[in-house]
């Protein structure tokens, strides 16, 4: 498995932001097939699509520890980020492998 993106997050969404919990991410790569995730037990988040002057998409969610996403719901060059955490206790990090 090779990791694809690291995301970080807070165990609620940010200041003045709806969902937003963390900071944008990309992917270093994605050959297509399925993305396997990685992030504490009990923790569920949403994966969102940061568009600039658009309203945000929801491209994945509720996602949890050891969920498997479809290869192409992450493209290259479109910015994501952390959304909707629930079960955190305090921030966490996500890790997509391939």
């Amino acid at each position: 498995m090779t990791t694809i993106a690291t995301a970080t997050s807070e165990m609620n969404p940010e200041s003045g932001q709806k969902h937003r919990s963390g900071p944008d991410f990309g992917l270093a790569s994605n050959s297509g097939n399925n993305i396997m995730v990685s992030t504490l037990n009990g923790v569920t988040f949403d994966i969102m699509e940061d568009v600039s002057g658009g309203k945000d998409p929801t491209v994945a969610g509720s996602v949890t520890n050891g969920a498997t996403l479809p290869g192409n719901c992450l493209r290259m060059g479109a910015n994501y980020y952390i959304a909707n955490p629930s079960g955190a206790k305090s921030s966490f990090t996500v890790t997509l492998t391939q």
